[in-house]
Formats: structure tokens, C-alpha cells, sequence
């Protein structure tokens, strides 16, 4: 349990495991998404929606699940520090590897169609970390911090 400002070892765990859970989600839903934009639809625009709608939704639903895991210590400072720290590392090492393995190994999670005399496509698994850790972090600051003025005005 936390004390003062304190968390335990094994809120910190939790933590740091919640975000790499989250991050590999994140991951997880992009690749199913991929793979019915390039192998069931023959079309790209599947993406464009899952790059604002997977931070959305996941953050969202981390936040409804946060109150649960972590009801003493989600508004301390300590706590969200390591939060986001975790979040961005993960997010930044699990989108580095997918960039090495497709643009160096020329290795793809899900086989990309050649569409046209311009291929961009695969370029989303290069846009995707960014756009993921981007509207991740100010929607997830938004909404606690409207969490936190209701529960300091339910508090006084």
C-alpha cells in the first residue's frame, strides 16, 4: 500500500506492467487492423480511423480500470510520473523494434500490398507509435485531471 508519497514495490510492478499491457494492446488491435485493411479489404483507409480510435479507446479504458488497480495512489505525483515514464518507454522501444524490422530486415508483421506507382503503404507502422503515444498522453492527462478536480471537489 502506499504511504504518503511513497508506492511499494508492488504498485510500482503493477504499473509499470499495466502500461506494458497496454502498450502491447495497442499493438495487438493495429495488427488485426492492418491485416483486415490488407488482406480482407484491399484498402488502406482502414488505418486512418484505428490511429485516433486505439489511443481513444485504450486510454479510456485504462482510466475506468485505473480506479480499480490503483485507488489510493492515481492522483499522486509519484505515481503518474512513473505512469507516463513506463508508457513512453514501452511505447517508444515496442515502435522501435517494428521500425528496425521493417525498414532494415525489410521484415513486415502483416505482408503489404504494392497499390499503386507511389507505395506508401506500410508507412502507418512508422506514423502509429507517434499518433498512439501523442493523443495517449494528452487525452490521459485530460482526463485526469478532470478526475482530479471532481475528486477534490467531492473531497472539500
Amino acid at each position: 500500500m502506499m504511504r504518503g508519497n511513497v508506492m511499494d514495490k508492488k504498485e510500482k510492478e503493477r504499473c509499470v506492467t499495466a502500461m506494458f499491457l497496454l502498450n502491447i494492446a495497442a499493438w495487438l488491435i493495429f495488427l488485426i487492423m492492418d491485416a483486415a485493411a490488407e488482406l480482407l479489404l484491399n484498402e488502406d483507409g482502414v488505418l486512418d480511423y484505428g490511429f485516433f480510435t486505439i489511443p481513444c479507446v485504450l486510454t479510456v479504458l485504462y482510466i475506468i480500470v485505473e480506479k480499480r488497480l490503483f485507488s489510493i495512489v492515481r492522483f499522486k505525483a509519484r505515481y503518474n510520473l512513473l505512469l507516463t515514464v513506463s508508457f513512453v518507454l514501452t511505447a517508444t522501444v515496442l515502435g522501435g523494434i517494428v521500425w528496425f524490422m521493417c525498414l532494415t530486415m525489410n521484415i513486415w508483421p502483416i505482408p503489404q500490398a504494392n497499390r499503386g506507382w507511389i507505395s506508401l503503404n506500410g508507412i502507418e507502422y512508422l506514423i502509429f507509435p507517434f499518433t498512439y503515444g501523442i493523443i495517449s498522453l494528452i487525452l490521459g492527462f485530460v482526463i485526469k485531471l478532470i478526475a482530479y478536480i471532481v475528486y477534490r471537489r467531492k473531497k472539500v
